[in-house]
């Protein structure tokens, strides 16, 4: 029975973490708990940008007649494709940001995709809104290409001293900018698309924890030799009130290798506590509801030039827009999916969506490149590339590895 790849993500029951080193609530159905019935979501409308380079489009469908459209095969500036928003709140704290717009990923009730985003607050950098495809499958359905997103907590702070005119007053200022760099493989092209209808803020009365990490929240949790980082525990926000976390490590076998509580202060969001010494091994991490992994590893390092390594599986959190896919054709056949993530490549076997660039290669040709006995320039010549070429030809650096 043939089952295909939107079924198949479907039916995941293993959530993907948001960040490679946790497993989030939100991830897992935990939504932050909200204020009271006094606490109504604050609509802004998407065509209402106060500035940006995001045309505008009118459509009865939408919440106010119109919608901010991006739909284009040009390259952004360097600030982006972006829109900014103000927005007026009742007081400083962390805030619920829902949204109707596009979806990144393919979806089983959306014809077309959207691109990857960013969400900067105030005059903060944009962040990527980094999710697993699994999480936004879960987004339902608004209107054609539409679904409801929720982009998580946003905190949004009291004025500084600097800006004493907002202090004095009922409601206090504060901007919201949607920012587009990456562009999306659609149906008939690659380009950039993102569609907004409205985005809503409600107010979050107690903040969740949202990740577990060992050391920095942006490594894979791995780590060889004696100064082992702390375990950190990261809340959506900073707290108001001192918060105690109770947790369990086990390891590999569900062993439980350590236990304890850790404290967040009033006014941080995040706490961290050193753990006792553990053997090399795999572990996991539970509190509130949230799972955390880490790795140590053993002193002794692999043989300088062993065609031994660790596969580390992050397609469902890269856009598509950094993938390349290697296709062989001929005997012992197949085919492997190149990532360019952050500051490093990884290879694995499927791509999440459609992948930018694809290079059909023979296997005499992939067997010499992966054993070095090729250049990757001539590999490359021989090779069928659809799509960016730029980046098939940093793919061909990569593959060095028979998988």
């Amino acid at each position: 029975m043939a089952i295909d790849r939107r079924t198949a993500v479907t039916a995941v029951t293993v959530v993907t973490a948001w960040g490679l080193g946790a497993l989030a609530s939100e991830a897992l159905g935990f939504r932050p708990r909200d204020g009271g019935p006094g606490s109504r979501p604050i609509m802004v409308q998407g065509e209402s940008a106060i500035r940006g380079n995001i045309p505008v489009r009118r459509d009865r469908r939408a919440s106010g007649g119109a919608l901010l459209a991006l739909e284009t095969d040009r390259r952004p500036p360097a600030s982006g494709w972006y829109a900014t928003y103000e927005v007026e709140v009742p007081a400083p704290g962390p805030y619920r940001l829902e949204a109707v717009a596009t979806v990144p990923v393919e979806h089983p009730q959306v014809e077309e995709t959207g691109s990857y985003f960013g969400l900067a607050v105030d005059d903060g950098p944009p962040v990527p809104v980094a999710r697993s495809q699994p999480y936004w499958y879960e987004s339902a359905p608004a209107w054609g290409d539409l679904a409801r997103l929720d982009l998580g907590v946003v905190e949004l702070c009291a004025p500084r001293k600097d800006q004493k005119h907002q202090k004095h007053q009922k409601h206090q200022k504060h901007t919201i900018t949607f920012v587009v760099h990456e562009p999306s493989v659609l149906s008939t092209s690659t380009g950039y698309r993102f569609l907004l209808d409205r985005f809503t803020l409600t107010p979050v009365t107690r903040v969740g924890l949202t990740g577990i990490h060992l050391g920095d929240p942006d490594t894979l949790g791995v780590h060889r030799g004696d100064d082992m980082p702390e375990l950190r525990f990261v809340l959506q926000a900073r707290t108001e009130r001192a918060r105690r976390l109770p947790f369990t490590v086990t390891d590999y076998f569900g062993e439980r290798v350590a236990a304890g509580t850790v404290t967040v202060p009033a006014g941080r969001a995040s706490g961290a506590v050193t753990l006792p010494e553990l053997p090399p091994g795999h572990y996991r991490v539970t509190s509130a509801g949230v799972t955390g992994c880490f790795a140590l590893l053993p002193e002794r390092r692999p043989v300088p030039g062993g065609r031994f390594g660790v596969n580390a599986y992050v397609f469902s959190l890269v856009p598509p827009s950094r993938q390349v896919q290697v296709i062989a054709e001929g005997p012992a056949d197949g085919s492997w999916t190149a990532t360019a993530t952050a500051d490093r490549w990884s290879l694995s076997k499927a791509p999440s969506g459609r992948p930018t660039a694809v290079v059909l290669l023979d296997t005499e040709t992939v067997w010499r490149l992966s054993t070095r006995n090729i250049d990757p320039a001539d590999a490359l010549s021989r090779a069928h590339v659809q799509g960016d070429r730029r980046l098939a030809e940093a793919a061909c650096q990569i593959v060095s590895i028979v998988y």
